[in-house]
């Protein structure tokens, strides 16, 4: 993708939720160069009300059919509603030739995902011969601290890695939360809990960060600390074919809760703490070439802890949002290419039928499989009292 576009790319937002309501302040504002908002769908009476008032000037629709009828006066959407709705609304995007901006998860199953990925290929191309831009939004990797950690990582700082442990249940969410919407922390409604809700950040990190693994076994426990059918509390283990292993621990149950990840390889480790703080003890030699030379028996690698400093936490969604407008006015790469949202989908895919049946899942899994145990896990969930 080459050339300059100087015209501002033309935004409808689906969805007037908590996040909807930001995205609508944020393309807004004045702060995102490039891109403005020109409507908004929303189907609830008082979610149109709110617009009417907030935002005059700007076009509403009353449903999806309505907002595509006037395709043509508008560029991209943001997809801010129910995961469930995120592939159809995004492949019908797609055949009008709109950009498509997605809320994390990409979809509810790798199968229903790759429907979309698919639409994106087939897509008519415009004018200029630029297909329309899809993204997916996984802001965490816009923070400082995870560029860097993932730079020192992919420079070799860490030597080979050996092992990693993310603690990460500091997603309290008390009933208030879950009961906030009828879709919400359900099989039916939302496709699951915490792997496909908030997890799905901490997913697309580790798969950045060390790839794709060979197998996943999970232990995962619904409705431990709430009166659902569906995860809040995860246990994952990451089996990787050069012998990296590591080890992901989150719940939405514990207060107060630890967001830490500990990063191990023959020259040291690196610590992610908190989305903030970047700390890295380095060996004086690494622990492969140390356990050649050294005579002592109970010797080990001296090491040097020091901060690595990175920039302070700006405000990720705004950088997602005009890395995605430069992207399709000037051709800069896409933070997140929407096809990338399919790896945390797939991950916790695999963790979900790990524990279902019991057993170490390799990947990459059966679409169909996990699409025939989903619908199972469906019918067996029971109303939420």
């Amino acid at each position: 993708m080459t050339g300059k576009n100087e015209k501002k790319i033309r935004m409808v937002l689906v969805g007037y939720g908590g996040m909807g309501r930001q995205y609508a302040e944020l393309m807004t504002d004045g702060g995102i160069e490039g891109l403005t908002l020109t409507g908004i769908c929303c189907r609830n009476q008082e979610g149109q009300q709110e617009i009417q008032r907030r935002y005059p000037e700007i076009q509403r629709y009353e449903n999806t059919d309505q907002m595509f009828a006037h395709a043509g006066e508008f560029d991209g959407i943001l997809i801010a509603t129910p995961h469930r709705t995120h592939v159809a609304l995004g492949v019908r995007a797609f055949q009008y030739g709109l950009h498509v901006l997605v809320e994390k998860p990409l979809g509810v199953s790798t199968m229903e995902a790759r429907q979309l990925i698919n639409a994106h290929r087939q897509a008519p191309v415009a004018e200029n011969r630029i297909r329309p831009a899809f993204a997916v939004m996984f802001n965490l990797r816009m923070l400082p601290v995870w560029l860097k950690a993932h730079r020192m990582i992919s420079d070799g700082c860490l030597g080979s890695l050996t092992s990693a442990l993310w603690i990460r249940n500091d997603w309290y969410r008390s009933p208030c939360y879950h009961q906030s919407s009828p879709w919400r922390s359900s099989w039916t409604g939302e496709g699951g809990g915490l792997l496909i809700n908030q997890c799905q950040h901490d997913l697309d990190l580790w798969q950045w960060l060390f790839g794709m693994p060979k197998s996943i076994r999970a232990d995962l426990c619904y409705g431990r600390f709430n009166s659902f059918s569906v995860d809040d509390s995860v246990e994952l283990r990451f089996h990787y074919a050069a012998g990296f292993k590591g080890n992901y621990l989150a719940s939405s149950g514990e207060s107060p809760g630890v967001n830490r990840l500990e990063i191990w390889g023959t020259k040291g480790r690196l610590t992610i703490e908190n989305n903030a703080v970047l700390t890295f003890d380095e060996n004086e030699l690494a622990t492969d070439e140390f356990a050649r030379s050294n005579r002592e028996i109970y010797g080990k690698p001296s090491h040097q802890r020091r901060r690595i400093p990175v920039e302070e936490t700006a405000d990720t969604y705004r950088l997602m949002l005009q890395n995605f407008a430069d992207h399709i006015r000037y051709g800069n790469v896409l933070a997140v290419p929407g096809e990338e949202g399919l790896n945390a989908l797939e991950l916790a895919n695999a963790a979900y039928l790990s524990s279902w049946f019991m057993e170490e899942v390799h990947l990459p899994i059966s679409d169909k499989v996990y699409q025939n145990a989903l619908a199972a896990q469906m019918r067996l969930e029971k109303p939420l009292p």
